[in-house]
């Protein structure tokens, strides 16, 4: 029950981070015309996806990483519906299409769920793991120059950052004891009297990456177009957690929870890599 729990909430707080990114580009492009509407919207939007973050986190702090970040193509479904009818976008076979499979993924993944005790992380391997994502990408970045594929290779970067601060988001809600120095669990930080324990230094590592994430998708947007851009960013975003969580957490994910993963990540894919028929709204 409380793995199921924590999938729901994934899907919540990946919905909401979802929503709130269209509002943020709704409010930017309102802005012009109405500028203080358009930044309250905008405003508000910003304040949603922080909301959002923490929805994930109260996941994480109740599920696998290795699940709770294979849910992370699941909010696209929601933003697809919002899409539709809040924001009048049309919805096309494609976009079915998309939806079913994620939701065929993420049913996959919570039927085939056990509860998983929390695992003393193997920071070796998961230290390890994280500096060769980052060692490859920027190395690979180097190679690629500065055409499309550098925006490629970026969005991918992004999307590993993005998923490699959630390994460490997870590390602060189990980790109480560091260096020899005892930090209470980020989920039992907020009790009365245990606020301290909100210094605990995988927050920082997670909020770095979550930043060094950002910025380097706003640089993969100016070296390449969004339709390749953004399914780079969705796929790495949804299997770095899993593959980090086996690595570094020994979580255990079953044979078709394994297929689930990878049809989400299908789904994603099919969901955001827009036509390149339509490539002057794509990159807007």
């Amino acid at each position: 029950m409380q793995t199921l729990v924590a999938l729901l909430l994934a899907f919540a707080g990946y919905s909401v981070m979802n929503i709130s990114q269209a509002g943020q580009k709704i409010g930017l492009e309102k802005k012009d015309n109405r500028a203080v509407a358009g930044w309250l919207l905008w405003t508000g939007a910003t304040v949603g996806t922080l909301i959002g973050v923490f929805v994930v986190l109260a996941a994480l702090s109740m599920g696998a990483v290795s699940l709770v970040g294979a849910m992370a193509g699941s909010g696209l479904v929601t933003l697809a519906v919002f899409s539709h009818f809040a924001m009048g976008e049309s919805t096309g076979w494609r976009d079915i299409a998309a939806i079913a499979t994620i939701v065929a993924g993420s049913t996959l993944i919570g039927l085939f769920a056990a509860e998983q005790s929390d695992s003393a992380p193997r920071w070796v391997l998961l230290h390890g793991f994280v500096i060769a994502l980052i060692i490859a990408y920027a190395l690979g970045w180097l190679a690629g120059g500065r055409g499309e594929r550098a925006g490629i290779i970026l969005g991918g970067f992004g999307g590993a950052l993005a998923g490699a601060s959630m390994l460490y988001q997870n590390a602060a809600t189990i980790v109480a004891d560091v260096g020899g120095l005892v930090y209470f669990p980020l989920r039992e930080s907020l009790a009365p009297g245990r606020l301290a324990g909100l210094i605990n230094p995988y927050l920082f590592l997670w909020f770095g990456l979550s930043m060094g994430a950002f910025f380097v998708l706003q640089i993969a947007y100016g070296r390449g177009k969004a339709i390749h851009v953004i399914p780079a960013f969705n796929v790495n975003f949804i299997a770095v957690p899993v593959i980090g969580g086996v690595i570094g957490f020994s979580e255990a994910v079953r044979p078709m929870q394994w297929i689930g993963i990878a049809v989400i990540v299908a789904g994603t894919v099919l969901l955001t890599a827009t036509p390149a028929a339509e490539p002057a709204q794509a990159d807007q």
